[in-house]
């Protein structure tokens, strides 16, 4: 019986330990199980955050990498670039050396062989080399000299606060092309206006860009006469510039920020430059013309090749010498209203400028310093030309002073003679050229606006006028408007 209940004890306390054992072990199989769970859940998370910063790392990897390239990049051009400029002006030296060495040559060839010409003719029977390879001397010198002949026309332009010089400027690049050397833009801004600034800016170093402390204006000077003031402050700073920046220049083209060129513009101004150093009774040239309004003048193709003297400045587009500024105009130059001044006899000294039959300027500049003065009425008018003129194909011999003045006057003067009745009554249709005379201020005012022309006078000399005579279109029909054949000169108080 004491047996039997020891085993019953033994089997109890085996089933106590077997079950607590079990117990424990689900228990401890739940919790690794709810602890691998949270482990795998913070394993997911520390992997995901180690793969943003893989990626964050890897995309600032990589951006330094394109940024250094870029870098590395631009200093490989900046290099080459400043080989290549060594390599220029090394090439040019040892071509310069060589053509020199080469002149020396046959001056002593020539020296030596002069007096003997069959000499001459053996010795050049001498030659090794191919007839492909040998150079014909003359013909290198001619092509070094054409290589050589290179001009520079820097062209200025006068800013303040139209941001609407991009227009001005991007017809500019259109028209130049590749002629960049020949033409180099500088751009001078009166007045800091900031957008305007940022505009010009935005061309980097397509421009020159240089900025103008304007000057004090004299006490005293009416309110709306200061812009005047200003502005020819700021035409004697912006001229120096141009002419300081580009030492090499002999001549400057002068535009401002509201002009607008035909496309023929360059073409014409290097002939301009050309010309005027042929004609030294020439001052200036000038792109546009007073009196140009579509109705007033010949419009057609033909008419877009015809070129005038005359006695009154132009401006809007115009050619300036260095040798004039520089010896004459900078150190007088007026405080205010420089155009006039321009037109003065102390300055014009009888001297001209050339313009053109068709405008190679128009201006779309309304508000300005003169407060929109004649745009509305008509410099909005003014015909642009649409027929491209290659000038360098062009004789223009007839506009030096000796060809053109007894040409231009007897041709005037051998025209029948009308009066303005007989133009509007068409008198006469087969005479499709014709003068019409004027002897007094009055008269000829008077005559110029029946005949839609500016008929104002600046020191007695009337807008386009040559040898006093003014030439025009009305009703298709060529007009000249001109004073009597003995005529002296202009008269100041005519003003």
């Amino acid at each position: 019986m004491r047996i039997v209940s020891i085993r019953s004890y033994l089997v109890f306390v085996c089933f106590a330990i077997i079950s607590l054992w079990l117990l424990f072990y689900f228990v401890g199989v739940g919790r690794v199980q709810n602890l691998s769970r949270a482990g795998l859940s913070d394993v997911k998370e520390k992997l995901k955050v180690k793969e943003k910063i893989m990626k964050t790392s890897f995309s600032w990897q990589l951006t330094n990498l394109v940024h250094d390239n870029q870098v590395l990049l631009e200093k490989l051009k900046v290099g080459i670039l400043q080989h290549k400029n060594i390599l220029l002006d090394k090439m040019r030296s040892e071509v310069s050396a060589q053509n020199a060495l080469e002149a020396k040559q046959i001056s002593l060839d020539q020296e030596i062989l002069a007096p003997h010409p069959t000499l001459i003719k053996t010795t050049s029977t001498l030659k090794t080399e191919p007839p492909d390879i040998q150079e014909n001397v003359a013909e290198k010198i001619q092509n070094v000299k054409d290589d050589n002949d290179e001009f520079m026309i820097p062209i200025m332009i006068t800013a303040c606060n139209r941001p609407s010089v991009s227009r001005c400027l991007d017809k500019l690049f259109s028209v130049r092309g590749s002629q960049v050397d020949n033409f180099p833009i500088i751009v001078s801004q009166d007045c800091g206006d900031k957008a305007t600034a940022d505009v010009l800016n935005g061309y980097g170093d397509k421009i020159t860009f240089v900025k103008h402390d304007p000057e004090p204006v004299p006490q005293g000077v009416k309110s709306n006469l200061v812009g005047y003031y200003k502005i020819a402050s700021h035409y004697k700073f912006a001229i120096n510039q141009a002419f300081h920046h580009f030492p090499s220049a002999d001549s400057i083209i002068i535009l401002e920020d509201d002009i607008e060129i035909a496309p023929d513009f360059l073409s014409y101004f290097k002939e301009m430059h050309e010309l005027m150093k042929k004609d030294q009774t020439l001052w200036c040239a000038s792109a546009w013309n007073d009196n140009g309004k579509t109705s007033q003048v010949d419009a057609t193709e033909k008419g877009a090749e015809l070129l005038y003297r005359t006695d009154f400045f132009p401006g809007l587009g115009w050619l300036l010498k260095r040798s004039l500024w520089e010896e004459e105009l900078v150190s007088k130059w007026p405080q205010a209203f420089w155009d006039d001044w321009m037109r003065e006899p102390e300055q014009r000294k009888g001297r001209s400028c050339i313009r053109p039959e068709v405008s190679r300027t128009s201006t779309f500049g309304r508000k300005g310093v003169s407060a929109g003065q004649f745009f509305d009425t008509h410099l909005k008018y003014i015909k642009l030309n649409e027929f491209p003129v290659d000038w360098s194909t062009k004789d223009l011999s007839y506009l030096v002073k000796d060809n053109y003045d007894k040409s231009f006057k007897d041709k005037v003067y051998n025209l029948p003679l009308f009066r303005i009745s007989d133009l509007k009554e068409n008198k006469d249709p087969d005479s499709r050229e014709v003068r019409i005379e004027y002897t007094m201020s009055h008269t000829f005012k008077a005559f110029a606006k029946e005949l839609g022309l500016m008929s104002d006078f600046k020191k007695g000399v009337p807008r386009t006028a040559y040898m006093g005579i003014v030439t025009t279109i009305f009703r298709g029909r060529r007009v000249y408007l001109a004073p009597p054949v003995d005529w002296t000169g202009y008269v100041e108080s005519w003003s």
